[in-house]
């Protein structure tokens, strides 16, 4: 359903690339939670993978060592600093592959996403961000409760995987206490593996399926009236009517410096009525004749119009004059391949004027 703006128009127009620029400069880019969640689900799979095996043995010796010894340590206010800094230092040490993995697989979530957008604008302090009333209008609007519904079907389902996943160990998880930290240590690494396996296909479909709703939304919300298309398309390309207007003007000088260049012309070649060649030939002076003008059509017609005002021949032959109007470009001089058709005609119009023949045969 299409969206109306402050005077009542309707946003049924698609945002232009110009709208959705400014956008992802204003910081609006379609984010979902889901997707971050599902990447830090994937990078916990994959680290266990990679190096849970080596993480939950090293977690066993140290915790094996601190039992055996724990009737030995000597604790006092002067020793407990330096032991609890030495204790963390040492397990951020072993656990600090696992932190870069997730900080790697977060960078990637963003990426995926749009990539990283730096916008003032977004991080400017806005009063209706931190106002108690506008707090209020969010918790209770429907997106709100759009967000609570979705949020309760990820929980339902994921509790559901996780009594289907776990139902064979319920009764096996208070005798772990009396294991042992390895086979405890051991056994939890087991069931975590496999809850996260079996959460992945949930939660791949719940990032997919948040991100594209996230980008309908965003996209639904940028869209534009008729108006601002085409107040946006004046401000880009300009006004249509002025573009078309210098176009014109263009056009009305190119044909006056065209028939400006009739006036010195040698003779006018034409098809008679689809097609016109204006050759400039000055013996002493040039090579070959020069193509100083063409038309089809229209502009045709207002050559040929125009050499009879001024005096210039005008012949007819159908053939050389689709020839010359295909393959000689303005101002260059003729090919050789017409130099015979071109020179039999310039040598009548000169036996006509009592002139010398002009051209060279080959």
């Amino acid at each position: 359903m299409a969206d109306n703006d402050s005077s009542g128009q309707l946003r049924q127009e698609e945002p232009t690339p110009r709208r959705l620029e400014k956008a992802r400069e204003e910081g609006q880019v379609a984010r979902s939670r889901e997707v971050g969640y599902f990447f830090f689900l994937m990078a916990s799979l994959i680290l266990m993978v990679a190096d849970g095996a080596d993480l939950v043995t090293r977690l066993k010796t140290d915790m094996a060592f601190y039992f055996s010894h724990a009737g030995t340590l000597r604790v006092s206010p002067d020793s407990v600093s330096p032991f609890v800094t030495k204790l963390a230092l040492h397990e951020m040490g072993a656990t600090l592959p696992i932190l870069l993995g997730f900080l790697l697989f977060g960078v990637a979530a963003f990426l995926v996403q749009g990539g990283f957008v730096w916008s003032p604008k977004a991080a400017a302090l806005r009063w209706n961000r931190i106002s108690p009333s506008q707090g209020v209008k969010r918790l209770f609007s429907v997106r709100s409760l759009e967000e609570l519904g979705r949020y309760l079907v990820k929980v339902v389902l994921s509790l559901v995987i996780l009594f289907v996943v776990l139902r064979n160990n319920w009764l096996s998880l208070p005798a772990l206490v009396e294991t042992g930290p390895h086979r405890m240590i051991g056994a939890l690494y087991r069931m975590s593996f496999l809850v996260l396996v079996a959460f992945l296909p949930l939660y791949m479909a719940l990032a997919l399926g948040d991100y594209l709703f996230q980008r309908f939304v965003l996209m639904r919300g940028l869209r534009m009236t008729r108006t601002e298309v085409k107040e946006e398309t004046k401000e880009t390309e300009g006004d249509p009517q002025v573009r078309a207007r210098i176009r014109s003007i263009q056009r009305a000088m190119a044909r006056r410096r065209m028939m400006s260049k009739i006036k010195g012309a040698t003779v006018v070649i034409t098809n008679p009525t689809h097609f016109a060649v204006v050759l400039k030939y000055l013996p002493e002076a040039m090579a070959a004749p020069v193509v100083v003008a063409k038309g089809a059509d229209e502009v045709a017609f207002r050559i040929r119009e125009a050499a009879r005002e001024v005096g210039v021949p005008v012949v007819e032959d159908p053939p050389l004059a689709r020839g010359l109007y295909r393959d000689c470009p303005l101002d260059r001089e003729i090919p050789v391949s017409f130099y015979a058709a071109v020179a039999r005609i310039l040598s009548i119009l000169y036996q006509r004027a009592g002139g010398p023949a002009p051209v060279r045969e080959g």
